[in-house]
């Protein structure tokens, strides 16, 4: 392959990078704030629950502010910038694959620990009366319906949340059709471990993808070593 292909697929890899950098930081964003609104925010902290997306943000932002620096590089043929960026690029994905596989881990090793933490926030937001917005995000996001089951509404007078409506006008009885029926100790503990399992993938995947991106660059800064200019566009 020459070295002006292997100029295109670094500039077609780097911007796939981009993307995908943008697009975990969004995601990263949108679990940190559900959980963020389904915890209540001294158990949150305990539980560690909010770290795997806050990793997600940080190494997808930082992967944006020295992915200039490789297009850069790679335009105006500068081999020290298309090196540093390899370089840099290769420490963000080892960083990436080893928090995926510490999710996996933890999402194992911890899992009952985790149970216990969750039970505790669902509880605490179920009895609390200051808490009905944090009962109703969580019964909304995950939804279920109060601790382990709709009875432990008093006269099984539910809250709108323990339903999926589509008409505002609708209420939410025994006899809807719509009704959670299932506990939200167990329906959001099964969707954190959900969440930071999609992120663990995301975090894995795209440090593998960012993996084959550094032995290109190297190639290319190779071509640029050797004094190389079939590449030159």
């Amino acid at each position: 392959m020459s070295g002006s292909c292997f100029k295109k697929l670094n500039l077609t890899l780097i911007t796939l990078i981009l993307l995908s950098s943008i697009a975990e930081i969004l995601f990263g964003v949108y679990v940190l704030y559900v959980f963020c609104t389904t915890f209540e925010f001294n158990i949150l902290e305990e539980s560690f629950l909010f770290i795997p997306p806050l990793v997600l943000i940080i190494l997808g932002l930082f992967t944006l502010f020295t992915i200039s620096c490789g297009l850069w590089g790679i335009a105006q043929d500068v081999s020290c910038c298309i090196e540093f960026f390899a370089s840099v690029l290769l420490v963000i994905s080892v960083l990436q694959i080893g928090a995926g596989v510490f999710v996996i881990h933890q999402n194992g090793y911890f899992k009952s620990d985790t149970a216990h933490l969750i039970d505790t926030n669902v509880k605490f937001a179920f009895y609390q009366r200051n808490s009905t917005q944090l009962m109703y995000n969580i019964q909304k996001q995950a939804k279920c319906c109060g601790i382990s089951q709709p009875s432990q509404y008093q006269n099984y007078n539910l809250p709108i949340s323990c339903c999926s409506l589509t008409n505002k006008n609708e209420t939410c009885t025994t006899n809807s059709p719509n009704l959670y029926e299932s506990g939200c100790s167990r329906e959001l503990f099964n969707f954190v471990l959900f969440q930071n399992m999609i992120v663990s993938c995301i975090n894995s995947g795209k440090g593998v993808f960012q993996v084959l991106t550094v032995i290109t660059l190297w190639i290319l800064s190779c071509c640029y070593v050797r004094n190389t200019t079939i590449y030159k566009i």
